[in-house]
């Protein structure tokens, strides 16, 4: 078991300084003198190593506290590392809008595209999909499966020419488009 004592009296050398708490959670002092907390598990039958901040900003019983919900996740069979990497996109996704999402879409896609197509694309997105959904955050518009249906009743305060742009873009393998497709019935517009 660590304490503050033996955490602060541990000096930086050129190789991380390991020291266990119990549990697969230990401490890692690295050569900056920087002191990680780290949790070392096996899942999937291979080992892998999870950080849990740096310490004095998270203590001891913090970090005790951090293990056991990390435990936790993996007696229901999760991996704590995925469960990590999904909370970052969540908070990501949170914050990002479709307009942003769609400009690094079309970022992505001009490189295989001609010029005169991706200017088609860009000034389809422009005029008729950034005004109606662009400022919307993406969770508005995630999609719950591939193809679906316009409703009727959102049918009818989307201009005809709007919706067959939104078909058209789509069908041309557009993935942020199709999140829009999806979308369409949880958008006021």
């Amino acid at each position: 078991m660590l304490t503050n004592s033996l955490i602060q009296s541990i000096l930086p050398s050129e190789r991380p300084i390991k020291k266990a708490d119990g549990g697969g959670l230990h401490i890692c002092v690295l050569p900056n003198g920087k002191a990680q907390w780290r949790l070392s598990y096996r899942f999937d039958y291979r080992q892998k190593t999870l950080k849990g901040g740096t310490y004095p900003e998270v203590s001891i019983d913090r970090a005790r506290v951090w293990r056991e919900e990390m435990k936790a996740h993996l007696a229901e069979g999760k991996d704590p590392a995925h469960i990590r990497l999904l909370q970052k996109y969540e908070i990501k996704a949170e914050n990002t809008t479709f307009q942003q999402l769609a400009e690094e879409w079309l970022a992505v896609k001009r490189e295989g595209w001609s010029a005169r197509y991706a200017g088609v694309i860009e000034r389809r997105l422009q005029a008729d999909i950034f005004p109606v959904i662009g400022k919307k955050k993406v969770r508005a518009v995630i999609p719950c499966q591939r193809r679906p249906k316009i409703p009727q009743k959102c049918r009818c305060k989307i201009p005809q020419s709007r919706l067959s742009v939104i078909n058209r873009i789509g069908d041309r393998g557009g993935a942020p488009l199709v999140a829009f497709r999806a979308g369409v019935a949880g958008v006021a517009v």
